[in-house]
């Protein structure tokens, strides 16, 4: 059984970067990425940007996404300075969420960068029905304050590695 679920796993990875993903530049935002053919990417007219998972069938009620915003300012220095506003950040979340529960949250590095991440569960209080999972990474860099978020049902981990692999492939321009 061991070796079984080790073939499986090996299979998804190989699956997983056997596909040539697709590179993607914003030099407003200062950043690149790659992200899977399978997924479809926009940028609304504020500047988020937006990758979409392909549906899982005809019914699929929610299609995962992850985007990213940002805000410059020059005052954005060092996380440092966020420090307040994110001790407070889970009770402000909380206030739009009905059966809100964080899971994971604290300080991780990525390429050189401290980013802030707080990974949560709940149901938007606009839509009851549906209970949803969110990543999201806090991080300044050049200025820019980035809001990175992944979105998912939060009983669909399907797309969770993939979305996990765009955010840590993130490189950031000066």
């Amino acid at each position: 059984m061991r070796n079984f679920l080790t073939l499986i796993l090996l299979l998804s990875t190989s699956t997983l970067f056997a596909q040539e993903w697709l590179p993607f530049a914003d030099l407003q935002a200062g950043i690149s990425l790659k992200y899977p053919p399978d997924w479809e990417n926009r940028t609304d007219e504020s500047g988020r940007i937006f990758f979409t998972s392909p549906r899982e069938g005809e019914k699929d009620p929610f299609r995962e996404n992850l985007n990213i915003g940002y805000k410059s300012d020059e005052a954005y220095t060092s996380m440092l300075m966020l420090e307040p506003a994110f001790k407070t950040l889970p009770g402000q979340l909380q206030k739009s969420f009905n059966d809100f529960k964080v899971e994971k949250e604290g300080y991780i590095k990525m390429n050189g960068l401290d980013i802030y991440e707080i990974i949560y569960t709940g149901k938007m209080k606009d839509q009851e029905t549906q209970k949803l999972r969110f990543i999201q990474w806090f991080c300044v860099h050049d200025s820019k304050l980035y809001t990175i978020t992944y979105s998912a049902d939060a009983m669909n981990k399907s797309f969770t590695n993939i979305a996990q692999n765009i955010m840590r492939g993130i490189t950031f321009k000066q």
